[in-house]
């Protein structure tokens, strides 16, 4: 799996990594701990700071990524270095996950590697491999603006089960952890790199370059009715990108399981070990579903 956090700008190092499915989470006293629900135990997983200017990825020439099309073929260029680099991975199943701004993230890398991977079917290339793309990820995620602009005014003045906002600085002790020295050491970075969880610069390109407004949604359905599985999370206190409006985009998706999603009902969801519902699902298509929507309880 492929993990990318948002932003843009906002490193995946700091907040996928360290502060949600990581294999360790920060402790208060700025030590590693393990994470006790961290994805790693079932899957291999890349964690990607991206685009160039975010985290840790920096390029030695100065050249800047405003745009998601861009994006895409950087990553896409990273996973074939790092498939022949490691080539026991490169047979297996894909999964690109991907959250909050990288609602537009995914579509567009998804996107990218089923071109490239039908171009490979008629044009095969020396020391290109196909990328097996298994599923589609996306965690309270900015796909499809329309939609989920329209669904905020019936979440704020609804739905919202909102609480204070939390003063304590979780978010800044995994920025104290990333800049020490033996990590930039680890990771082979320059000691000398200004680190960042977010660039604001990276940011704001990509505002200015119009890409907030892009309709990704408009790539996915061809990804589906290829067989590329499609889930899309979202917590019901995320105000950001809140969950009636992912639901929405999901429904109004143009694909082979539309009509199934648009008539299935929700089920609630638990946990096997404790048995109590925390959340909903909703899903089209034989088995755990090809295009599935989940509702997690007091998440954001």
């Amino acid at each position: 799996m492929l993990w990318l956090n948002g932003g843009p700008g906002a490193s995946t190092i700091a907040s996928g990594l360290l502060f949600e499915n990581g294999p360790c989470s920060v402790s208060p006293d700025n030590k590693t701990v393990r994470n006790d629900h961290s994805w790693n135990e079932k899957m291999n997983i890349i964690y990607l700071d991206e685009p160039i200017g975010t985290g840790y990825s920096y390029a030695t020439d100065g050249s800047k990524v405003t745009t998601l099309t861009n994006l895409a073929v950087d990553v896409y260029a990273f996973l074939q270095v790092f498939m022949h680099r490691f080539p026991q991975y490169a047979s297996m199943p894909f999964h690109l996950a991907a959250e909050s701004w990288g609602g537009h993230f995914g579509p567009n890398i998804a996107h990218y590697i089923f071109e490239r991977n039908q171009e490979l079917v008629y044009a095969p290339r020396t020391g290109i491999l196909k990328i097996n793309l298994a599923s589609v990820i996306l965690a309270n995620g900015l796909t499809e603006p329309a939609s989920q602009f329209e669904s905020i005014h019936p979440y704020i003045c609804g739905a919202a089960p909102y609480h204070p906002l939390d003063p304590d600085g979780a978010v800044c002790k995994t920025l104290k952890v990333n800049t020490q020295a033996y990590i930039k050491i680890a990771l082979g970075v320059d000691p000398s790199y200004n680190y960042a969880m977010v660039n604001s610069e990276v940011n704001q390109a990509f505002y200015l370059e119009g890409q907030a407004m892009l309709d990704s949604a408009a790539l996915l359905p061809a990804l589906v009715n290829h067989g590329i599985r499609l889930m899309a999370y979202a917590g019901n206190t995320d105000g950001m990108c809140n969950y009636m409006g992912v639901e929405l985009w999901m429904s109004r998706l143009e694909h082979r399981f539309h009509d199934e999603f648009a008539r299935t009902p929700s089920l609630r969801w638990r946990t096997k070990r404790a048995g109590t519902y925390v959340g909903e699902v909703r899903s089209a298509g034989p088995g755990a579903g090809n295009v599935t929507f989940v509702q997690i309880y007091d998440a954001g």
